[in-house]
């Protein structure tokens, strides 16, 4: 990769060493897909733009990569961390991560408030309370534990 692609950290820019099919060296690799990430085709493998910055920069390939302000084709290193997939999903903006109730983690159940998180895939059961803002300020505290900086602000 790093014979193919030369990298700029200030833009997060991708440009190709050499020409090819359709480009020149030194144009921008890659197009936006269509859930915004940035992918790059070599030898007609897919790859998605951030991960093939992260080997890179730091000479291996990660199993998982965040973008930590959740803008999918911003590709500065600096803007890209390492991660679990928990973590991964713990950052995610607000209009994706709703329940019923309107609250992330807080679900109705049996006419209570319950809460809820997940971690590695598993629900864990934070218990049920009869004010929605208690369920959610304890799955919250909870989320800042497990998660620490990968929990949005």
């Amino acid at each position: 990769m790093r014979d193919l692609f030369s990298y700029d950290p200030e833009t997060g820019e991708l440009r190709w060493k050499v020409g090819g099919r359709g480009w020149r060296a030194g144009d921008v690799a890659g197009s936006i897909t269509w859930n915004g990430y940035i992918s790059v085709t070599v030898g007609g493998r897919q790859h998605m733009a951030h991960r093939v910055i992260w080997f890179i920069v730091h000479g291996y390939w990660p199993r998982e990569i965040d973008h930590v302000n959740q803008i999918k084709s911003d590709n500065r290193i600096a803007n890209l961390r390492e991660c679990t997939r928990s973590q991964n999903r713990m950052n995610r903006t607000l209009a994706t991560r709703t329940s019923q109730t309107g609250r992330r983690g807080v679900f109705l159940h049996r006419g209570k408030y319950a809460a809820q998180i997940r971690v590695n895939g598993k629900f864990i059961h934070l218990g049920t309370f009869d004010d929605p803002e208690f369920a959610q300020l304890v799955r919250d505290s909870m989320a800042e534990r497990m998660f620490g900086e990968f929990f949005p602000r």
